[in-house]
């Protein structure tokens, strides 16, 4: 009797189990359907929040080295080939003129610029070591008296290409015997290259500067032989010691066999550059 009893009450107890669960699954539709209805009603009363900003876009690293700015450079006004040539028949000028400083042969001269520097690059030989400094004065000294300080800075010798060559008297009067052979036949040209050579080879002999200047006054170069002929006026007049006379003696000497128009321009050449160089 009892055991009935307490079956009839677990089955009961089984039964409001079963029925208590029946209830809850039957609410959470109902529930879920109440959750839906209130987050449809927030949304449509809250603002709608702004869309996220797009992710910016990260500048990635140039793997190529730039190129550094450019520097305006600075330009340097090189002088024309008329002032080479200026300079050059002053250079020679002032060199002829003094009988100490013809071991210096000065050939040639152009500008040219170096790391914002104009240079007068200055070509030809010396007859010993201790005639460099010498020519580097006397090209700075024809510079400056070309060249203003107003056009900036002045420009500056360069004297690298000189070489030191010893004198060849020997040679330098064959080479000289040639060049006569050539102005006896008319040959001008070659007469003048000859005689040019052989004072290249022995600077130091007066008498074939002389004849380089007859033989461009019997070619008709009568500027060129201007140009050569005023130093060694120049020298004449300037002369300080008894020794240049003697020179000057000698060579006119030499000359008497040149006679006739030749003789009558060279005379006239003297006479000019003599008025030009006298005291005033």
């Amino acid at each position: 009797m009892i055991s009935n009893r307490f079956g009839l009450m677990a089955t009961g107890l089984v039964m409001v189990s079963l029925s208590g669960l029946l209830v809850a699954q039957e609410g959470s539709p109902a529930k879920e359907k109440a959750t839906e209805k209130k987050a449809e009603s927030k949304s449509a009363d809250d603002p709608v929040p702004p869309p996220p900003p797009p992710p910016r876009a990260v500048k990635k690293p140039s793997t190529t080295k730039e190129a550094p700015p450019k520097t305006q450079s600075t330009a340097v006004a090189i002088p024309n080939a008329a002032m080479a040539q200026l300079a050059l028949f002053k250079i020679q000028i002032a060199l002829g003129q003094n009988p100490e400083w013809d071991g210096v042969q000065i050939s040639s001269v152009q500008f040219e610029s170096e790391q914002d520097q104009v240079l007068l690059v200055v070509d030809g030989r010396l007859s010993e070591g201790r005639l460099r400094s010498k020519a580097q004065k006397v090209c700075e000294s024809v510079l400056q008296e070309i060249f203003s300080s107003e056009n900036g800075a002045l420009p500056q010798p360069k004297l690298d290409s000189l070489k030191v060559i010893r004198p060849a008297p020997r040679e330098a009067a064959t080479i000289f015997d040639e060049g006569l052979q050539h102005y006896r036949k008319g040959n001008h040209e070659a007469a003048s290259r000859e005689i040019t050579r052989a004072i290249v080879e022995n600077p130091f002999n007066l008498g074939y500067k002389y004849w380089l200047v007859v033989v461009e006054v019997a070619a008709g170069h009568d500027d060129q032989a201007r140009r050569l002929l005023r130093p060694l006026i120049l020298r004449r007049t300037q002369a300080t010691s008894t020794k240049q006379t003697d020179e000057y003696v000698e060579v006119q000497r030499r000359l008497e066999s040149v006679q006739g128009v030749v003789r009558q321009k060279m005379n006239q050449l003297e006479e000019e550059l003599l008025r030009e160089s006298a005291p005033k």
